[in-house]
C-alpha cells in the first residue's frame, strides 16, 4: 500500500512540475524520480536486474506523465492565448487604421513636404535678391514642382493606389532637381527595404538642408563598408575621395550600406519644418536594423559631435536631441546611415567599381536560427515520451522475467534485442511528419524481429515481448488517420503481422488460424484507425474555421484602412492639395509673392495635418497580434522589425509573440521578427529568464546570444 501511495505522490508531483514548470526543469525531476525507484530498489536489498527492470519501466511512466503535463500546459497557454486574440479581435481593423495613418503621415512629410520646401526656398531667395534670371527660374521650379506636389498629393489620396518602392537608381534622379548637390554612389542595388530606407535619409537631408543651410553645398555619399552598424563612424570630408578598395568582408558579416549628406551651413529659412524629420527617419532606420547619426561637423575633424543612436532615443538621450541649425563653430551638419547588408541579399555595386568583398550566392551563409525546431521540448514532446515508453516498458518486463532463460540473459542476444526495441520506437518520433513512412518503418522493424525469434537469435520468449510493442502499431495506426490519407490498407496490414506470433501457441491449420487471429485484430486496428480519421477532420474543421477568421479579420481591416485613407484624403484635398494648386496657378501667372505665401499656407496646412494625425494615437492598448508589435514597440520609444516573408499564423502563435515582445522591449530596447520555415524568431536585449517562461508554454526556445536573446516560436496549428 506504501509503495502504491508512494507511486501516485511522485507521479502527481511530477505531473505538477511539468504543468506549471519549464521543460528542462521537469524532465529532470522525471530522470530524478527513475534514479530515485532504482536505488530504492538497490537499498532494499534487490538484485541490479532487478533495479534495471523497476527504473527501466519507472522511466517508461516517467515519460508520460511529463508528457501529458507537457501537454496539459500547452493546452493551457493556448486557451488562454485564443481567449485574449478573440478578446481582442475587434481592435485589430482599428490597428490596421492607425498603421494606414502612420503610414501616410511618413509619405506626407518625405514626399509632399520635399516639395513645397523647395518652392519656398527658392521662391525667398528670389524675392530678396530681386535677380531677374533668379525669379524666373524660381517661377519654373515652382510651376514644375508644384505640379509634382500635386500628382503625388492625388497618388496619396487615391484609395487603391500606393508608390513603388524607391531603388538607389532613384536617388539620381531626386538629385537632378538640385543641381548644386554633388554625389558619390558606388553601389548599383541594394536589397529593396534598404534601398528605400536610403532614399529616404538623402530626401529628408536635403530637405533639412534648403531649410536650415540655404545655399550651402552638398554632398552625397553611397557606398558599402565592412563593419557592423554601431561600428564607429568615419563619414569622410565632402571633399575627400573615397577609397577605392576596402577590407573584405566575411560571409557572417557582408558589411554595410553606408549613405551620407554633408552640408556646409548657411543661413536658415525660418518658419519651416515641424520638427519630426529626424526622429521619423531615425526609426526607419532602426527598423531595418541599422543606426542614424546627425549633427554638426566640427570645422577641425570629420567626426561629427553627436554619437550614433542605435535605436530611439531615450531618457536622458531625449533631452540631447541635436539642434536644427548648425553651430557657428562648425563645418556644417551631416546625416549618416549605417544600413547592414545580409548575407541572403547583398548590395550590387556599380559597374568598373572594385568589390570590397565578395558577392555571395543566394542561400550561402544562412542567418542562425533558420528553420530550427523546438525539439523535445515543444510538440514533439509526446512523441519522444511514446519512444521512451516503447523502450522501457518491454525492456523492463523482459529484465523482471522470472522466465528460464530470460529474455535478456545472455549478453548478445540480450544486445540484438535491445536495438530492436529501440528501432521499433523510434518511427514514433516521426510519426505526425510521415505517418505512412514511420508505420513502415516499425512494421519492417517487426519483421526483422520476428525473423531474428524464429532464428534463434534473441533469446526464447522474446517473442512474448512483441505484444508488449503492439500499441506501437495502433499509435502509428491512428497517426495514418489523422494526418495521413484515408489509408485504409494500414490496419489491416498491422492486423495480419501483429497475429504472426500467437500461431505457433495453437493448435490447428496455420494459415486458418492466422487468419482468424488477423480477423479479431483487425477490430482494434479499424477502430483506431476510424478513431484517426475522426482527429483528423476535426482538425481540418478547426483549422478551416480558424482561416474563415483570420480572412473577416483582414477583411474588416483592409476597410478600417481605406476608411481611413478616406478621411485623410478628403482632408487633403480640402488644405494642402488646394495650396499646391494654387502654387501652380501663380507660378503660371508669375506672382512669385503669392507662389511664396501659397507653398508657406501648403505647408503649414501639412504641418497641421500631420499633427493631427501623429497627435491621435490609438487609447487602448494594441491588440495581441504580430502586426501589433510595432505599435507596441512605439509606445515603449523603441523600434519593431520585420524580416522574412509575412504570413498569417495561428492565434495561439500570435498572442505568444506578442507577448515576448511585450516583454522584450521593456525599457526602450528594439525587437527583430523574423518569419522562417515552420515558424518565427523575435530576437531583443533582455534577460532569458524573462521570456522563457512564455516561449516554453507555446512550445519554444530561448537562445542567448551575444545582443541579448533569441525566441524560436514553432508555427503549430489547432489540434
Amino acid at each position: 500500500m506504501l509503495i502504491v501511495l508512494g507511486c501516485a505522490v511522485l507521479a502527481v508531483t511530477l505531473y505538477a512540475l511539468a504543468v506549471y514548470g519549464t521543460a528542462g526543469p521537469a524532465a529532470g525531476g522525471a530522470v530524478a524520480a527513475t534514479l530515485a525507484v532504482a536505488l530504492t530498489v538497490l537499498a532494499s536489498g534487490g538484485t541490479p536486474r532487478d533495479a534495471a527492470g523497476i527504473g527501466g519501466l519507472a522511466a517508461g511512466g516517467s515519460a508520460m506523465v511529463w508528457a501529458m503535463g507537457r501537454s496539459r500546459r500547452r493546452r493551457r497557454a493556448g486557451r488562454s492565448a485564443l481567449a485574449a486574440y478573440r478578446a481582442a479581435s475587434d481592435a485589430i481593423p482599428r490597428l490596421a487604421a492607425t498603421a494606414e495613418r502612420d503610414r501616410l503621415a511618413a509619405e506626407l512629410h518625405d514626399v509632399a513636404a520635399h516639395r513645397l520646401t523647395g518652392i519656398v526656398v527658392g521662391a525667398a531667395a528670389a524675392l530678396r535678391l530681386a535677380d531677374p534670371d533668379l525669379t524666373a527660374e524660381a517661377v519654373a521650379h515652382a510651376a514644375g514642382a508644384g505640379r509634382q506636389a500635386v500628382s503625388e498629393l492625388d497618388r496619396l489620396a487615391a484609395l487603391d493606389q500606393r508608390g513603388e518602392t524607391p531603388t538607389l537608381g532613384d536617388i539620381d534622379t531626386l538629385l537632378d532637381g538640385h543641381p548644386g548637390v554633388t554625389c558619390h554612389r558606388t553601389v548599383a542595388t541594394a536589397p529593396p527595404e534598404l534601398a528605400s530606407v536610403a532614399f529616404r535619409v538623402v530626401r529628408e537631408a536635403l530637405t533639412n538642408a534648403m531649410r536650415y543651410a540655404t545655399g550651402a553645398a552638398v554632398h552625397v555619399r553611397v557606398e558599402t563598408v565592412p563593419g557592423r552598424p554601431d561600428a564607429p563612424a568615419d563619414p569622410g570630408r565632402p571633399d575627400t575621395p573615397a577609397p577605392r578598395v576596402k577590407p573584405p568582408a566575411t560571409p557572417a558579416d557582408p558589411g554595410l550600406l553606408v549613405v551620407t549628406v554633408t552640408d556646409g551651413g548657411g543661413p536658415a529659412t525660418p518658419g519651416l519644418g515641424a520638427g519630426t524629420g529626424l526622429a521619423a527617419l531615425r526609426q526607419a532606420v532602426t527598423a531595418v536594423g541599422g543606426t542614424l547619426l546627425a549633427g554638426p561637423v566640427p570645422l577641425d575633424g570629420p567626426a561629427p559631435s553627436v554619437p550614433a543612436i542605435h535605436g530611439p532615443a531615450r531618457g536622458a538621450e531625449a533631452a540631447r536631441t541635436p539642434p536644427p541649425f548648425p553651430s557657428p563653430a562648425t563645418g556644417g551638419w551631416m546625416v549618416q546611415a549605417r544600413l547592414p547588408l545580409t548575407p541572403d541579399a547583398p548590395a550590387v555595386l556599380a559597374p568598373g567599381r572594385p568589390r570590397p568583398f565578395p558577392r555571395l550566392r543566394y542561400g550561402e551563409a544562412r542567418p542562425h536560427g533558420h528553420g530550427r525546431t523546438a525539439g523535445w521540448r515543444g510538440t514533439a514532446a509526446l512523441d519522444w515520451a511514446l519512444v521512451v515508453l516503447a523502450v522501457a516498458l518491454p525492456g523492463g518486463t523482459g529484465l523482471l522475467s522470472t522466465e528460464v532463460p530470460a529474455p535478456f540473459a545472455a549478453p548478445a542476444s540480450g544486445g540484438l534485442l535491445l536495438t530492436l526495441l529501440v528501432l521499433h520506437a523510434l518511427p514514433l518520433r516521426w510519426r505526425r511528419r510521415m505517418p505512412r513512412l514511420s508505420l513502415a518503418a516499425a512494421q519492417g522493424v517487426l519483421l526483422v524481429w520476428l525473423g531474428c525469434d524464429a532464428a534463434g537469435w534473441t533469446g526464447p520468449g522474446s517473442a512474448q515481448l512483441v505484444l508488449l510493442c503492439w500499441w506501437v502499431e495502433l499509435t502509428l495506426v491512428h497517426t495514418v488517420g489523422a494526418y495521413g490519407t484515408r489509408g485504409w490498407p494500414a490496419p489491416v496490414a498491422v492486423a495480419a503481422l501483429g497475429a504472426f506470433p500467437l500461431v505457433d501457441g495453437l493448435t490447428g491449420p496455420p494459415v486458418a488460424v492466422w487468419a482468424t487471429l488477423t480477423a479479431a485484430f483487425a477490430v482494434p486496428t479499424v477502430s483506431t484507425w476510424s478513431v484517426g480519421l475522426l482527429v483528423g477532420g476535426r482538425r481540418r474543421r478547426l483549422r478551416a474555421a480558424a482561416a474563415l477568421d483570420r480572412d473577416r479579420l483582414d477583411r474588416d481591416a483592409t476597410a478600417a484602412a481605406r476608411a481611413e485613407r478616406g478621411r485623410i484624403a478628403a482632408g487633403l484635398r480640402r488644405t494642402a492639395r488646394s495650396h499646391a494648386e494654387a502654387v501652380v496657378r501663380a507660378a503660371d501667372e508669375r506672382r512669385l509673392d503669392l507662389v511664396l505665401a501659397e507653398a508657406k499656407a501648403g505647408l503649414a496646412a501639412l504641418r497641421e495635418l500631420l499633427d493631427e494625425l501623429r497627435g491621435d494615437p490609438a487609447g487602448d492598448d494594441p491588440p495581441p497580434v504580430i502586426a501589433a508589435i510595432s505599435a507596441l514597440a512605439a509606445r515603449r520609444h523603441a523600434v519593431a522589425r520585420y524580416t522574412g516573408t509575412r504570413r498569417p499564423l495561428p492565434a495561439a502563435v500570435e498572442v505568444a509573440a506578442y507577448r515576448i515582445a511585450d516583454a522584450l522591449v521593456t525599457g526602450g530596447a528594439s525587437v527583430t521578427v523574423a518569419y522562417l520555415p515552420g515558424g518565427l524568431t523575435l530576437s531583443g536585449a533582455a534577460e532569458a529568464r524573462k521570456v522563457r517562461a512564455m516561449a516554453d508554454a507555446a512550445g519554444g526556445t530561448v537562445t542567448e546570444t551575444e545582443d541579448g536573446v533569441r525566441v524560436w516560436l514553432p508555427e503549430v496549428f489547432p489540434a
